[in-house]
């Protein structure tokens, strides 16, 4: 048994929630209600925190069946948010349309380097653009959304799925003017037009939100952003989601 959790567990800690506190039942019928903070798998002890604040470390082997289940859906769910472990990436694609167009799409990959398999794998994402404005426009953003299922990851496995097709513009405003020519000793004046700038867009970044296992029935969600301080200029567009 001891054997047995030192496979499925690691050193590691996890951000916990008020409703992560359950009842933990040893095998003689004990309870205790408590949340893990830490599973050590060179001693097979679980660090528990109960709900009276202290703290009480145990071989995780001293729990029934159905605990033990408990503690490997923690730690499905507690190497998922370590990076070294669950890597997320992505990668900008742009390709010039026209002059004033270019199609862009971002390539995102998960890689799973756990130790068991991730199921139920989803990530939601916004790509944030600012429209700069010239010749009087002002900026403005743009925001485009979208959902990517990914399902399930095998241990070792990477997997890439790509964003929808976007575009990034360059509008532009007509005006005209009038030139003067000459022609040997006669001037003459031309009416020419020109265009002005108006915007531009331009990629601030993608900030993903991946939906990954469960722990205590609640599902665990990592944020990633490829700018930083995106997270903290812009806002997450829950609305485009419901």
């Amino acid at each position: 048994m001891k054997y047995y959790l030192f496979l499925i567990c690691i050193v590691c800690t996890m951000s916990s929630t008020a409703k992560e506190f359950r009842i933990f039942t040893d095998k003689e019928g004990r309870m205790i209600q408590a949340k893990i903070v830490k599973c050590d798998p060179r001693s097979g002890k679980v660090t528990l925190l109960r709900d009276n604040g202290t703290k009480a470390t145990v071989p995780a082997a001293i729990f029934k069946d159905s605990d033990v289940s408990y503690i490997k859906e923690w730690m499905s769910a507690s190497q998922f948010q370590l990076n070294s472990k669950f890597r997320i990436k992505t990668d900008l694609d742009k390709d010039k349309v026209d002059d004033k167009t270019t199609a862009i799409t971002y390539t995102v990959q998960l890689e799973n380097k756990t130790n068991m398999l991730i199921e139920g794998l989803r990530v939601e994402y916004a790509i944030f653009v600012r429209v700069a404005g010239f010749n009087g426009e002002k900026d403005s953003e743009k925001i485009y959304t979208g959902a990517l299922d990914f399902d399930s990851i095998y241990h070792g496995q990477k997997k890439e799925l790509t964003t929808a097709k976007e575009e990034l513009k360059e509008t532009y405003k007509a005006y005209t003017y009038q030139d003067t020519e000459s022609d040997g000793y006669y001037s003459y004046t031309v009416t020419r037009t020109g265009q002005k700038k108006m915007t531009e867009d331009k990629i601030s970044g993608i900030w993903l939100k991946v939906y990954g296992p469960k722990a205590g029935g609640e599902q665990i969600v990592r944020d990633f952003t490829d700018s930083r301080g995106l997270d903290e200029k812009y806002t997450w567009p829950a609305d485009k989601f419901n």
